[in-house]
């Protein structure tokens, strides 16, 4: 009876770890799909808007550079 018992743990704690590990992947794969779109659709909007990451200087000319 103890052998039997043994092994029946032994099966229900395999199935757990199998679970978890699938469900650990499985958010996993979520995560990077969801990282994935919003990177995407902030390409997206910054080529609709026409947004860049560049800092626009404004150049101030002294009155002695004109002349």
């Amino acid at each position: 009876m103890h052998k039997s018992n043994k092994k029946f743990h032994r099966f229900f704690r395999s199935i757990r770890v199998i679970s978890r590990w699938i469900k650990k992947n499985i958010v996993r794969i979520i995560f990077a799909f969801m990282i994935g779109f919003s990177n995407a659709y902030l390409n997206e909007n910054r080529m609709i808007n026409d947004i860049k990451n560049v800092i626009e200087c404004e150049q101030i000319m002294d009155d002695e550079d004109i002349n």
